[in-house]
């Protein structure tokens, strides 16, 4: 797998982000490719020096905002009634 390749060569400091990544890679294949395209855009920009070793710390400095709104909903997501996620599901269902 790419990924794991990807780790091999990256700090251990960041190994602790594979786990992390493998799980959102089998649940949310979209997120986890946008993560990366963001990673690979902001070194195409400038603004990370060096596309590797891996590190997505980096990400963090850039502050982009499409990541930060995906927390947090994430976050919100998690503090709802089972009832209001219902709602949200369905509601997002309707307009994606």
């Amino acid at each position: 797998m790419l990924l794991k390749q990807l780790f091999s060569i990256s700090e251990s400091s960041e190994k602790e982000y594979e786990k992390n990544l493998l799980v959102l890679l089998q649940t949310s294949p979209n997120f986890t490719y946008s993560i990366f395209q963001k990673y690979v855009k902001a070194f195409c920009n400038n603004k990370i020096k060096e596309l590797l070793p891996f590190d997505l710390s980096k990400l963090k400095e850039i502050g982009d905002e499409s990541l930060i709104i995906q927390k947090e909903v994430l976050t919100a997501f998690t503090k709802f009634s089972k009832k209001d996620r219902e709602n949200v599901i369905k509601f997002l269902d309707g307009i994606t």
